[in-house]
């Protein structure tokens, strides 16, 4: 395997991108979403050989999009990837909204480098997105910096899926 392709199985993720404020959550309890996602941050690589092993690292960044209902804020995203040479990349975040109310995502990738898909799982949340579930898909695309501790930033290309609040 590739340093490359370690790298891209480990981080199916996605580095700043602005939206309105001031938009609000649609006020329905499910819909579907269309959405850009993008992050940076560092990964260190394990390597053996010339194998690489795995990596991990820290991503941050933003998610924009809009529902079936209309745009929805903007999200800034904290994750902790990881992967190994035998099993798929996955992360954990936080997608944190301006009134501090966050939502739970995992994230599993098995993409080429550079370039790959991934799935994601809303796994619950804090306050307005407490018990959040559904799911979404995307393409994403990324650079990588050179060494054991590489610099990445990434974006998706294409990003869509279904989402369910917990009824008020």
């Amino acid at each position: 395997m590739t340093r490359s392709s370690a790298i891209g199985i480990a981080i199916a993720l996605l580095s700043a991108v602005t939206s309105t404020p001031r938009a609000q959550w649609p006020e329905g309890n499910e819909g579907s979403f269309t959405g850009f996602w993008t992050v940076s941050g560092s990964v260190h690589v394990l390597e053996r050989g010339d194998k690489v092993v795995a990596t991990a690292g820290r991503l941050t960044g933003t998610v924009v999009g809009n529902t079936s209902q209309g745009t929805i804020p903007s999200f800034e995203t904290d994750c902790v990837v990881f992967s190994d040479t035998r099993d798929k990349g996955i992360a954990r975040c936080t997608w944190t909204g301006a009134t501090g109310d966050q939502i739970y995502v995992d994230v599993t990738s098995d993409g080429p480098a550079g370039f790959g898909r991934a799935r994601g799982e809303f796994v619950g949340g804090s306050g307005r997105f407490q018990g959040m579930t559904g799911g979404f898909q995307f393409e994403w695309n990324y650079s990588l910096g050179h060494g054991s501790d590489a610099t990445l930033e990434g974006h998706t290309l294409e990003m869509s899926g279904r989402y369910r609040l917990r009824g008020r």
